[in-house]
Formats: structure tokens, C-alpha cells, sequence
């Protein structure tokens, strides 16, 4: 459900983008292939690890032969293609992808058992085989990002990498784990990082026993799940496997003295709303006129009573008209709505964990938590914008849960601008700095998804435009995307500029390792991770692009 939530959540934002300018479609296609010849362990190989699809809407060819989805993605029925071994796949020299909205590509390990023609996706929960997902939208036309994603578990990591040639010669731009990290090495760390683990297909570790093979006989790692996989659980109390976020909201609400605990906005103070992140919506009830929607002042209270905890939002959603329209009476250049209040009610800390770990949205209903929305500045911009205003009630409570989740809300650290601590810049403002995160945000506080934090720290890449970065190239949580850094561009514009169109993308898999359990690390695994991290080199100028 949740990464149902999320990729649906940015096909919509995809369509909001479109409003701006469709562009002239082009009949290019993107080279899709994958590559084990890194995983390195002895139990695969190509003819037992495959590549499962399931998504929206695919447009794609495997040696001349249509990709076919099976239905739509919905929430309670989540259709697969068929299976393709490894094998297949690099004897068809990859697939030919010209169109792709919102599709999971599920690369599952040893078996394709449940997800050949499944009439399901498998559950992180429940499925006996390792799996790992990477997802992407390509459409020439708007939306063309992947990513990789691991806010529903961890079964094993992988490298995204873009070319500008069939060839492959030239790499454009790459998300990836640091050199030297190895699937043991997380498997270990993410596992230290629970409260409690143990075997068995509910568990948080969850491990198997092969009956042959290289490992037979030994319990070996099958994946770690993930918080937001587990939401429903943490909010009736029967998973206690993650460090609970009452202690960092209990502090904040001391230190706050009844004061506001962050400020929420789509833009950072003083920023061009015409430029800032683009979030174009139509307004239609007196014409037709496209407007940029942004906030920048949200403020947020938190308090709590006998066990539970009311989080309420108060702020402004300020419309601007995109260049090249007419203001007129009906229809001014900028409108302004205002006393707008986001409440979270969370009736008990497993409430507060469900709503913090899980990030739900006003549409996604979850034990013990209940939104809702007042003053009359929502029935305005729900008259004149329609949708859009959900959008906004949807975004503003999850620009608080990310930034608790990283440890920014109510940081004390200076952030390096403007004299401001971490916890006194604007969410935008977090969002457009990457290294303001995790330890940095709270040294000696655990006061963040810890999880999340080590796949953070341990994965990086290269911008398109040259550069290179040491974290954040992943998703951990479900807003990660705010960070920019998760996501990867798949056609030839880049920050407004004009590169040479990417032409394909290879999704390569990095090696296992020694992923018994309670295995000792592979001499000089640690090592090898620093010097990824050293190899990869300072932070380089990262996209400011935000997403919803």
C-alpha cells in the first residue's frame, strides 16, 4: 500500500506538471537492462534471478516481444508480468521502454514463485523469496525519473546508472550504493539497528535456511522490513522492533513550552515562487488560468494529554500566475489563503510511532490517527483549485513527519545559514540541504529513523551536470524524493538545461558478501566503505528540485 501511495502520488504530480507545457513528444525510446555479474554470490545465477514488473501503465519490448501488464495497479489487486530470468534479459540485450507510468520492477532472488503473472505484489511480510524493488516512470513528454527504494524492506542493494548511448559509453548521471558496500554489511547494520529480531516470516529480520546451495544448512539474511511496512502493526502495539519516537516529541514539547515546534513550507523564505519547485495547478472556476501553489509558513504546535498527542499546523497558500497570462478581476496575479489549520489527532505513542514511521495521509487510515482540516481558506482554495488543495492538506503533515524522521525538527546544530539552527529553517530550506540530517541534525540523540540513516549514509552518486555526492541516493522513508538526491533523470533536461538525452539505464546489483547470520564482516569491508565514501569525493552541487 505504501509504495502504492507513493508512486501514485507522483504520476498525480506528473499530470500537474504536464499543465505547464506538454512539450513535443519524441519518438525516443530508454534501453532498460540489469546485471548480476557483481552479486558474486554462489547460491544465484543467471538463470535463477529475475525481473518482475508491475505498474500503472508499460509500453516495452523484450527481443521484439510486448511487455504486457496483466491489469491495473490498484490498491487491493496489484497485477505482475511475467518473469524474466537474468538470462533472458541479457540474451535480448535488455528491454526497449517507450512509455512507463508508475511501474515496480521486483527483482527477486533464486525463485520467481509468486510473482510470475501474480495476481498480487508480494508482501514484504509474507513472501518467502529475497526480493529488492527499483521503480520508474518514462514519459518524453513529462514525467521520466527512477529511483531506488527501500521504504518497505531491504532484501538487497543495487546501483541505477544512466548512459547517453546504446553502447554505454558514457555515463550521464548515477545513483548508487559507495564502493565496498556489500548486502552484508547492511543486512548486518539495519538488523542492529531493531529493537528485537529473530526468524521467521513476521519478524523484522527475517532470515531462511536453504536445504542446498552454498549456504545450505546456514541462516542466512532474507530481508529486513521496513517501519512503513509495518505501520498498522506499530499502531496497535502488537511491533515494538523500532526505537519509538515519544522521547524526541516529548522533548520537543518541553522545549517548545507551548510555542511552535517547526515552520512548514514548500519554499524557503524570500524564494522566487515562480522559479521555486514548480507545483502548477489549474484554476477553472472563473476560467482557465494555471497558478504556482507554495507556503512557507506553517507553524506547528505539538501537545499531549493523558497519553495522547495533538500535532496542529496554521498557515497561508499563496497562488501565483504563471508568466505569460493576463491577470484580471477574477483571476489576480497572486491569491492568498489564509488561517488554513492541518490537525493530527494520535490517540496513544503507538499512534504517534504509526504517524511518525508510517507517514499516512489524510487518505490512508491508520489506527488511532485522524486528520482534519479547518478555516475557511481551505473552502476557497478547494472551490478555485480543486484537487489541488488535497495535495496541500496531504503534503504539509508529511513535510513535519520527514523532518522528524531525519532528526531536522527541533535541531539545536547550525545549519550555516543565515545564523539559524537546523530546527529554525523552514522545511524547504531542510529539504535543500542533504547534510543537515541524521547525526548531524541530533549528535548523541537518537532522535531519528535509525534505519533509515545508515542506507542514507552508505549510498551516493553522480549529478548529471558533473559532481558527486556521499549520501541520500536512495529512498528510506516514503518522502525521501524532497531531498531531490533519490531521484534519477531519464531524459535530457536537467535543471532547465539541455543535456544529451539519456539513452539507457543499467540496474546493477551490488554484491552479497557474506550474509549469514552473525557472520564477521569480510576482511576489510569497513574499510572499503570509508574509502568508497573517500573515492566518491566531497559534496558536489546537488538538484534543489523538490518533489510532493
Amino acid at each position: 500500500m505504501k509504495q502504492f501511495l507513493k508512486v501514485v502520488r507522483r504520476s498525480l504530480l506528473a499530470v500537474g506538471a504536464l499543465f505547464i507545457s506538454l512539450g513535443a513528444l519524441h519518438a525516443q525510446t530508454l534501453d532498460l537492462t540489469f546485471d548480476m555479474s557483481q552479486l558474486a554470490n554462489p547460491d544465484y545465477n543467471t538463470n535463477n534471478v529475475f525481473v518482475t514488473f508491475s505498474g500503472q501503465s508499460l509500453s516495452a519490448t523484450l527481443g521484439g516481444t510486448a511487455v504486457t501488464l496483466t491489469g491495473d495497479l490498484t490498491p487491493s489487486s496489484n497485477p505482475l508480468t511475467q518473469s524474466f530470468s537474468m538470462a533472458q534479459i541479457q540474451s535480448a540485450g535488455g528491454f526497449t521502454v517507450s512509455g512507463a507510468t508508475s511501474v515496480v520492477a521486483y527483482i527477486s532472488y533464486g525463485s520467481d514463485t509468486d510473482f510470475n503473472n501474480a495476481g498480487t505484489t508480494p508482501s514484504p511480510v509474507t513472501e518467502p523469496t529475497r526480493f529488492s524493488t527499483m521503480e520508474f516512470t518514462y514519459n518524453p513528454a513529462g514525467a521520466t525519473q527512477g529511483d531506488t527504494t527501500y521504504i518497505n524492506s531491504f532484501g538487497g542493494g543495487m546501483n541505477l546508472t544512466t548512459y547517453t548511448d546504446l553502447a554505454e559509453t558514457q555515463v550521464q548521471e548515477s545513483r548508487s550504493f559507495a564502493s565496498g558496500v556489500t548486502n552484508a554489511s547492511i543486512f548486518q547494520n539495519l538488523a542492529s539497528n531493531t529493537i528485537s529480531s529473530g526468524a521467521g516470516y513476521s519478524s523484522v529480520v527475517q532470515t531462511v535456511t536453504p536445504g542446498s546451495g552454498f549456504y545450505s544448512g546456514q541462516s542466512i539474511y532474507n530481508r529486513i522490513v521496513m517501519p512503513t511496512t509495518n505501520i498498522n502493526a506499530i499502531s496497535t502495539g502488537s511491533n515494538t522492533a523500532y526505537p519509538s519516537f515519544k522521547p524526541y516529541v516529548d522533548q520537543l514539547i518541553t522545549n517548545a513550552g507551548g510555542g511552535s515546534v517547526a515552520t512548514l513550507g514548500l519554499i524557503a523564505p524570500g524564494a522566487d515562487p515562480t522559479v521555486s519547485p514548480a507545483q502548477a495547478y489549474i484554476k477553472t472556476n472563473t476560467g482557465t488560468f494555471n497558478y504556482d501553489l507554495n507556503y512557507n509558513n506553517f507553524q506547528t504546535t505539538i501537545s499531549s494529554t493523558g497519553g495522547a498527542y495533538t500535532v496542529t499546523m496554521t498557515g497561508t497558500v499563496t497562488a501565483v500566475m504563471t508568466a505569460g497570462q493576463t491577470p484580471n478581476g477574477s483571476n489576480p496575479a497572486t491569491i492568498t489563503y489564509t488561517g488554513l489549520t492541518v490537525t493530527v489527532q494520535l490517540a496513544n505513542e503507538q499512534a504517534l510511532n504509526a504517524f511518525i514511521y508510517g507517514q499516512p495521509t489524510p487518505g490512508n487510515v491508520v489506527t488511532g490517527v485522524t486528520f482534519s482540516q479547518s478555516g475557511a481558506g481551505w473552502t476557497t482554495l478547494t472551490n478555485d483549485f480543486g484537487s489541488a488543495s488535497t495535495a496541500f492538506y496531504y503534503r504539509i503533515p508529511n513535510d513535519l513527519t520527514e523532518g522528524l524522521l531525519v532528526g531536522a525538527v527541533g535541531s539545536t546544530q547550525p545549519s550555516g545559514i543565515g545564523g539559524l539552527t537546523i530546527g529554525q529553517l523552514n522545511s524547504a530550506q531542510w529539504f535543500a540541504n542533504p547534510q543537515l540530517t541524521y547525526g548531524v541534525a541530533q549528535p548523541g540523540s537518537p532522535f531519528y529513523n535509525s534505519l533509515a540513516e545508515y542506507l542514507w549514509d552508505h549510498s551516493g552518486g553522480t549529478l548529471a551536470g558533473g559532481g558527486t555526492f556521499t549520501d541520500g541516493g536512495l529512498y528510506a522513508n516514503s518522502y525521501d524524493d524532497r531531498y531531490a538526491s533519490t531521484l534519477i533523470d531519464l531524459y535530457g533536461v536537467y535543471g532547465g538545461q539541455a543535456q544529451p538525452q539519456t539513452a539507457a539505464l543499467n540496474v546493477s546489483l551490488i554484491p552479497d558478501g557474506n550474509i549469514a547470520v552473525g557472520a564477521v564482516p569480510e576482511p576489510g569491508t569497513y574499510a572499503l566503505i570509508g574509502l568508497g565514501v573517500l573515492l566518491l569525493g566531497a559534496y558536489g552541487v546537488r538538484r534543489k528540485r523538490l518533489q510532493a
